[in-house]
């Protein structure tokens, strides 16, 4: 059983079906309705605090994790429908402790020199990476799971572990409810991060630039600007000071001297942006949780809390969610 249809829960229930076994995916929302929809999904490793990384055996599982779902984007690039598309992208950056942490020669990473609307000069790391349209994407893991013949989706909105384990009793379930582990677990150390994505008309630029929180991507024929990131809100909606602090920042993309990166700035205008949308991000202090939980005769394997990192981590937490299982059922 796998709880949650997000990126993660659904990754992680491909690759059980994939090596046979009956899947049941509960979850109270379903593609679009989740908060895996409403990301901007660039393969970018996020900067975590060395407190907040995991280590198994002196491995750094966060450099793990994402190096294992870089290459099977890598894969997935290759088959249209799945909405992966290879791109170059630039992290800008101000000190030495904002540069990304990627294996260098797997993502051909450069280094050059910028320079902000203040004239004051900036470092561009570079590397090859992967932007993935969400609401395709997600559609083609579940075409996955059911071209496997034996998954089952139900519509239920789960309030305790033990709920679940009374009535999974004997089997294990997969824990990817996301921000619903809160509650589900509880869990204290979850806490939503808002996130606000504008799509503006399509205008040539095809490359990603990241600065800070914020990040310009092509998009399915969009140019997708993001994303802030506000742990204090008062609507779930998107509020027109959010917009307007969104706007302002990458209308001035346009005063940075992007030439070292043979760039020509994105020119980004009010009246072209068509959508809006917001999402909230399930960021948990100490990091994403990988661990597995008995309750009652029911093995719980935890697969949750990946803040703003899910599309990144995604297939690395899932394969390691599922070898977690295998070993403890082994014992």
């Amino acid at each position: 059983m796998v709880m949650g249809a997000g990126v993660i829960g659904l990754t992680t229930a491909v690759l059980l079906a994939e090596q046979g076994s009956t899947i049941e995916i509960i979850a109270r929302e379903r593609r679009m309705a989740t908060t895996s929809a409403a990301a901007c999904a660039v393969w970018l490793p996020l900067f975590v605090a060395e407190d907040e990384r995991l280590s198994l055996e002196g491995v750094d599982m966060m450099d793990e994790w994402q190096r294992d779902s870089y290459l099977t984007f890598e894969e997935l690039s290759g088959q249209v429908h799945y909405g992966v598309r290879e791109t170059r992208l630039h992290r800008i950056g101000r000190r030495e402790a904002d540069r990304p942490r990627v294996p260098a020669e797997m993502v051909g990473l450069t280094e050059s020199v910028v320079v902000d609307p203040s004239g004051a000069s900036c470092t561009a790391w570079s590397m090859r990476s992967f932007v993935i349209d969400m609401p395709r994407y997600l559609e083609a893991l579940e075409a996955r799971l059911v071209a496997c013949g034996h998954v089952t989706f139900r519509e239920e909105d789960v309030q305790e572990l033990s709920d679940v384990a009374a009535s999974a009793a004997g089997r294990v379930v997969f824990n990817c409810s996301g921000l619903g582990a809160r509650e589900v677990c509880p869990d204290p150390a979850l806490t939503p991060v808002k996130g606000v994505l504008l799509f503006h008309e399509r205008n040539g630029f095809e490359p990603v630039v990241s600065y800070d929180s914020y990040v310009v991507a092509e998009r399915a024929g969009s140019l997708v600007l993001g994303a802030l990131s506000d742990a204090a809100y008062d609507t779930e909606d998107v509020t027109p000071e959010e917009l307007e602090r969104l706007l302002a920042f990458h209308s001035g993309w346009g005063d940075w001297d992007l030439t070292p990166l043979g760039l020509v700035p994105p020119s980004i205008h009010r009246d072209r942006v068509c959508e809006a949308i917001a999402g909230l991000r399930p960021v948990r202090r100490g990091g994403v949780r990988l661990d597995v939980e008995r309750v009652g005769e029911t093995l719980f394997v935890h697969n949750y809390g990946h803040g703003g990192a899910g599309v990144t981590l995604s297939w690395g937490t899932a394969r390691h969610a599922v070898s977690l299982a295998e070993c403890e059922l082994a014992r």
